[in-house]
């Protein structure tokens, strides 16, 4: 038994912006509207194979056979950050700095909050384990300079 996929509008926001109306949905396709088209797309009146059923399934906004997979691939592409783990860590080696900005929490002179190489191993060894293909790891803290074999570590 086959079975047939008819066209279908999917649910939709919509917000007008002057003297058009906005209209998106969860696949991330969009459109603007004159008032007649929206109301057509708000009341379920959109004509099959007229110009704005067309341009709608074109967008996204209707779904057929046609453009099913096309309109899945690109929901799962705007959602693949769902399926990896993230791509930016954020390591602090020091809280130490040798500056004084007003806006900064980093804390002056000596601290016995250093990163050491024993938990700078952990952080590659996590970094390592992680579903993501690209990686970024940003130094931050203080000055992270200030701890420089930590970071010559991860080097």
């Amino acid at each position: 038994m086959t079975s047939t996929v008819i066209s279908s509008i999917l649910p939709f926001n919509s917000e007008k912006i002057n003297d058009k109306y906005l209209v998106t949905n969860m696949m991330g396709c969009w459109d603007a509207l004159n008032e007649k088209e929206f109301h057509q797309l708000h009341s379920m009146r959109v004509l099959e194979g007229g110009g704005l059923f067309n341009r709608l399934l074109e967008r996204g906004l209707i779904v057929d056979a046609d453009n099913l997979q096309r309109v899945i691939d690109g929901y799962r592409s705007l959602n693949a950050n769902l399926f990896t783990d993230t791509s930016l860590h954020i390591a602090v080696v020091t809280k130490r700095c040798n500056l004084r900005c007003t806006y900064c929490h980093a804390e002056g002179g000596a601290s016995s909050e250093d990163m050491s190489i024993e938990t700078a191993g952990r952080v590659l060894q996590y970094l390592f384990d992680v579903r993501n293909n690209s990686v970024t790891l940003e130094f931050q803290g203080g000055e992270p300079l200030l701890n420089w074999p930590v970071v010559k570590f991860f080097d």
